[in-house]
């Protein structure tokens, strides 16, 4: 949770606003803000238990008053980590695997998800339909899946998927890019997947433009921060991400904008919901 002082552009003059990864939130209780101001500005998260222990060094009788203001009338789950679990990158390039090990992700060589984890599902080229769908099905509740792959010139990170979300599915991510956004113009009627399908068809690998490196680290280092941004940890609360959206990248200019990818007709991810 980081702490933002209000700078006089509302009405509540001398309040807090509050980032969290639940989202922004103004707290006017002069003891609260008193209270958080007074916390060690260490860069992370606060802890209830820090809260608690500064409260208990003045009015004890403020502890529960301060923490139900925070958590039951703001929303605020004030936690160092809102998600204990990990993620896992999962590819079958060893180029990214090896790029993923140095930023201390960790790594299987293999698309096999993992439970209790962010899975992080890598694809060198183009997706593998086949391989996200067995993912979707192996997925437990609890369980969250991220896909990321290349279309034309451009690398598409999907928004986090897990069952019961009502959001469309990583395969609807696939369907949206490959045959709604990249396109071509020219010829409006075969979308990108009918160029993947045909290039299969024939025993060939798809097109892929390769890449560096360097491209590949801060493509992961922004798959890293969206990491963070979804489980509160580090600056993640301070980055541009949303959870909901899905992110494309501009691999020739490194520019990024985000798209929100509606439920695909092509696709029965309506079935996982349930």
């Amino acid at each position: 949770m980081y702490c933002i002082p209000n700078f006089g552009l509302s009405r509540f003059d001398g309040g807090l606003l509050i980032q969290t990864p639940k989202g922004f939130f103004e707290i006017t209780n002069s003891r609260v803000c008193e209270i958080i101001l007074s916390l060690p500005r260490s860069g992370g998260l606060i802890e209830d238990v820090e809260v608690i222990q500064l409260l208990e060094r003045g009015e004890e009788n403020d502890s529960q008053e301060v923490m139900s203001y925070l958590v039951e009338t703001l929303g605020i789950i004030a936690k160092t980590n809102i998600s204990n679990k990990s993620s896992l990158v999962m590819t079958t390039s060893s180029i990214w695997a090896d790029v993923a090990r140095y930023l201390d992700f960790d790594v299987i060589e293999k698309m096999e998800v993992q439970p209790g984890k962010i899975n992080v599902m890598i694809f060198e080229g183009a997706p593998e339909e086949r391989i996200i769908d067995a993912a979707i099905q192996e997925l437990s509740e609890n369980d969250q899946l991220i896909i990321g792959f290349c279309a034309r010139s451009n690398f598409v990170i999907s928004s986090t998927w897990f069952r019961n979300s009502g959001l469309p599915c990583p395969l609807c991510t696939v369907d949206f890019s490959l045959d709604r956004v990249f396109f071509d113009p020219h010829d409006a009627g075969m979308g990108l997947s009918d160029v993947y399908d045909f290039v299969r068809s024939l025993n060939v690998k798809e097109p892929s433009i390769s890449l560096r490196k360097t491209d590949i680290a801060f493509l992961l280092r922004y798959v890293k921060q969206y990491i963070e941004s979804l489980s509160g940890i580090g600056f993640g609360a301070f980055s541009p991400f949303d959870p909901l959206f899905t992110s494309v990248i501009d691999l020739a200019e490194l520019n990024r904008q985000l798209v929100r990818i509606p439920l695909s007709p092509l696709c029965n991810c309506i079935k996982h919901q349930i």
